[in-house]
This record gives structure tokens, C-alpha cells and sequence, in this order.
């Protein structure tokens, strides 16, 4: 009779939406024509209650979005688990509301588990290829999970293309979804891989302004065994401005003469280079006219550049590392520090001057992993702490927000910028690029992972698979920048 009522409520739906199109970034416009959606019923909790989980995959990935009813961070502080019977047969795995699930993930714990026997085995995000965007507190979550990986290193996570899926806010009156007694089914229809050709790493025009910020990790680029990968790193992506972070005990001077050695300009010109702050080094190719740091004892720094690309002869680099990790009130601080920064600079009432309408952009490590009113903040220039920091300011000369440069890492349809498969976290997006769309086009931009690429292709660019995973935990991100006149 059990058996009957499962059938009688299970939900059969298949399709998939056209991946060529999507990205998983943490954005969600590229699901509004998902075919696979299953809604839940509402308020069947006084904590999280779930609204609706969508589905779409490719030759390599099983794609989830996950809507819930209030605002969460994925990776910590709750009880919500992932179950997926990944063989379409009930009787094998955990058994677990009409379902036989092979593999449970527990997000807020980040482990899971994989059940192909009574002695479960422990999983982590690099067992089964596990991302999940945005990193920061939202209602909407994208995830991601490969379809060819081997938990156990010899055995197949999925054994059907017919999946049965719930999610489960496992704690007394949690909520389920489906209700109980139902089950989700859905089909990943086979689809061939796609055969893309990778782009290389050259700048879409020579005119072009090409940008990267990079978190080096605890000194990376002037640590002696690091330091050859982020040579060839440097080479390959050739960028006229960098930005970068935990240069704690970095000496300016000693990126400068890598620069020069690495990336020689003409005429025996040097390199530039500016640190207001504790942890942050800004680089340029042309001459810095003056630097400041925006938020004392921050990791903040404002650089003003001259270079003849810009409409105004300058362009203004906002170098950023906000504080990590459980510090959302330090890092709102350091969010409405900068829109008022830019205010008043706006204004004229900062030692910098910058001429009216010189372009600028922000980038760097904000470790947004808390609430996403940081993120807002930075984009829209709503101040949280007027008292302290003043009125809102759009921060687009007052006029406008700014807009988050997506990015995908090249050879993947993700845009995540930090990933350690030895850490419990999974890959994460913490690196930003914001700039004003009525300033700046972007021409070109991508995240660079060399450890995921083929040899062949790494080969022409003159880099090493490991090249990556040797010089950080964070991956370098580059943009090309053509100015709005």
C-alpha cells in the first residue's frame, strides 16, 4: 500500500533547459525557462520552509536550484540536507521518505555521505565535485555536482539517468520537500559533451586595458617555490593593472622588480607600484599619480593612474580585501567606509583629486560570506551606518550603481574564484570586479584554473597544470576594459 501511494504521487518530469546559455554564478536568470521545476507546499515551518528546487544538467554536471523562504548561508549554521537515490531504486541506500538515497550531502555541516552499503561512507565537496553559488547569505542557491565522479574511487555516484531527489530540513518540524510521502523524480536525458574550443589568453584588442586581481596567499608571489608559477601566470595573461592581496610582508619594491623582470617594458621604463595598507600591493604599467587609503587600519586603498586609454588621461583603481570569515559587522563598516569615500571624493573634499568623469573600478578579495547587504551596498552605495558614514550615494558619480563583472573560469561554465579540496568549504566566489557600465565596456574576461585545463592547450599559453594550485588558493581573474567616451 506504501509502495502504491509513492507511485500514485510521484512527480515524473524531465527536459532540460539549453545549457549553452548558463553559468553557474550565483545569478539566476538563466533558469527562468527551466522545464524541471517542482514548487512545495508553503509555511510548513517556523524555520527554513522550502519553495521550489529546479533541475537541469550536461554530459558532465547535475545543475540544482534551490529556493527557500528567508535568507541563509549555505555553507554553515543550518541543518539542510540534499538527498539523492542516484540508481532509481528504492530498496538500496538510505531509505529516507519514500526514497533509497545513495549519496546526502549536509550543507551546513559540509559532509556527506555515500551509502552503498550499511557502513555509510563519509563524503567530502571534492568527492563529489560539489559547488554552490552565491557564497554569501540569499533565498536562491545554484549547485552543482559532477556526473561522472567515482566517492569511493572505483564506483559510479550515478548508476540511472532517472534520479529521485528531496531536500530536508533535518530537526524536529523541519520541513521536506517533497512532503512526505512523495517523490521527486527526474530525468537527465544523455546529451553528448560539448565541444567548445578554449579561448586563449590574449586581450581582445591590443587598445585594450587588461585588469587582474589576484589574493596571492600569505606572500605567495615572493615566496621562492611559488614564485616560478606566478611568473608564468603573469606572462600569460600580460595585464597592465593588478591588484593584489595578502602581500603582508611584501615589499613593494621586490613586486616591482619582479614585474620588471617578468614583464619588462619598453625603453627600460618600470613598473609601478603603490601599498597603502597592510596586506595590498596595486601595480600599473603607466605612472601612479597619487594613492590614499580609504579606511584606516583597513585594507582598503585607492590608486590613481594616468594612462592615455581613458577619456580623462586616468582611470582610479579601489584595491580590496574586507575582513574574512565571521565579520559582518567589520565588513558593512568597510563597505559604507568606501561609498563614502567615493562621495566625498566626488565632492572634492578628499585629499586625491580625480578630474570629473575619470572612470573607475574596485577589485579584490571581499570575503562576502555573511549577509548580502555588503554586496549591495558596494553595488547600489546604500550605507548601512548613516550616523557614522553619511547619506547613500550611487556610486557611479552619484548617478548610477555599479555592476558585478561575472566571469566564467575558463574550460567551465562556473564563476567561482577560490577552491582548497583539502578544506571543508567548497569552491567559493569571494574575488570581485565592479566597475560603472557607463564608463567601461568589458571586452573580454575570465577566471584562470590550470589544473583543470588540457596539457595541449596550457602548452600554447607557456603554463604548467599546476601552475594554479602551486601559487594560491585563490584564482586569478582578468578583464579587458575599453573605456565609454
Amino acid at each position: 500500500m506504501k509502495k502504491n501511494l509513492i507511485l500514485l504521487f510521484a512527480l515524473l518530469l524531465s527536459g532540460i533547459a539549453n545549457a549553452s546559455d548558463f553559468v553557474l554564478d550565483g545569478y539566476f536568470n538563466d533558469w527562468e525557462n527551466c522545464k524541471s521545476v517542482f514548487t512545495d507546499s508553503r509555511n510548513e515551518s517556523d524555520d527554513v520552509d522550502f519553495i521550489s528546487m529546479s533541475f537541469r544538467a550536461d554530459s558532465d554536471w547535475l545543475y540544482i536550484k534551490l529556493v527557500l523562504d528567508r535568507p541563509v548561508v549555505l555553507n554553515e549554521n543550518n541543518n539542510i540536507y540534499l538527498e539523492i537515490d542516484t540508481d532509481n531504486n528504492p530498496l538500496t541506500g538510505y531509505r529516507v521518505s519514500g526514497i533509497g538515497a545513495e549519496m546526502g550531502w549536509n550543507f551546513g555541516a559540509r559532509y556527506g555521505y555515500y551509502n552503498l552499503t550499511e557502513k555509510a561512507r563519509t563524503l567530502t565537496h571534492k568527492n563529489i565535485e560539489l559547488y554552490a553559488l552565491p557564497t554569501h547569505a540569499s533565498r536562491e542557491f545554484e549547485i552543482a555536482i559532477g556526473r561522472k565522479v567515482l566517492p569511493d574511487g572505483t564506483t559510479p555516484l550515478f548508476n540511472s539517468d532517472t534520479i529521485h531527489v528531496l531536500f530536508w530540513n533535518r530537526k524536529d518540524g523541519g520541513d521536506l520537500m517533497p512532503d512526505g510521502g512523495k517523490v521527486f523524480s527526474y530525468v537527465m536525458k544523455p546529451c553528448p559533451a560539448v565541444k567548445s574550443e578554449l579561448p586563449n589568453l590574449k586581450r581582445a584588442d591590443s587598445t585594450d586595458l587588461r585588469v587582474m586581481t589576484y589574493n596571492t596567499f600569505i606572500n605567495g608571489i615572493s615566496d621562492p617555490e611559488r614564485m616560478p608559477a606566478f611568473e608564468r601566470i603573469f606572462k600569460a595573461t600580460n595585464p597592465d593593472l593588478i591588484t593584489l592581496n595578502e602581500c603582508w610582508k611584501v615589499n613593494p619594491q621586490t613586486v616591482q622588480s619582479l614585474l620588471n623582470l617578468w614583464l619588462p617594458l619598453p625603453e627600460k621604463q618600470s613598473w609601478q607600484v603603490a601599498k597603502t595598507d597592510e596586506g595590498n600591493i596595486t601595480c600599473s604599467r603607466y605612472p601612479i599619480l597619487d594613492s590614499e587609503n580609504v579606511y584606516k587600519d583597513h585594507r582598503i586603498s585607492a590608486v590613481l593612474v594616468q594612462t592615455n586609454n581613458s577619456p580623462t588621461g586616468e582611470i582610479m583603481v579601489i584595491n580590496c580585501h574586507f575582513t574574512c570569515c565571521h565579520a559582518d559587522n567589520v565588513r558593512q563598516e568597510e563597505a559604507d567606509a568606501l561609498i563614502a569615500f567615493l562621495r566625498d571624493l566626488y565632492k572634492g573634499k578628499k585629499k586625491m583629486k580625480i578630474k570629473p568623469g575619470t572612470p573607475f573600478f574596485l577589485a579584490g578579495d571581499l570575503n562576502l560570506v555573511g549577509k548580502e547587504q555588503q554586496l549591495l551596498t558596494l553595488l547600489h552605495g546604500d550605507i548601512a551606518n548613516q550616523k557614522k558614514f553619511g547619506k547613500n550615494f550611487q556610486p557611479d558619480n552619484g548617478k548610477a550603481p555599479l555592476t558585478d563583472l561575472v566571469s566564467e573560469v575558463i574550460g567551465r561554465r562556473m564563476a567561482y574564484t577560490w577552491r582548497d579540496p583539502e578544506k571543508t568549504f567548497s569552491p567559493s566566489r569571494l574575488d570581485y570586479i565592479l566597475y560603472p557600465a557607463s564608463k567601461i565596456q568589458i571586452r573580454k574576461a575570465f577566471t584562470l584554473q590550470t589544473e583543470i585545463l588540457p596539457e595541449i592547450w596550457l602548452l600554447d599559453q607557456n603554463l604548467k597544470a599546476n601552475d594554479t594550485r602551486q601559487a594560491s588558493d585563490h584564482l586569478p581573474r582578468v578583464a579587458d576594459f575599453r573605456f565609454v567616451r
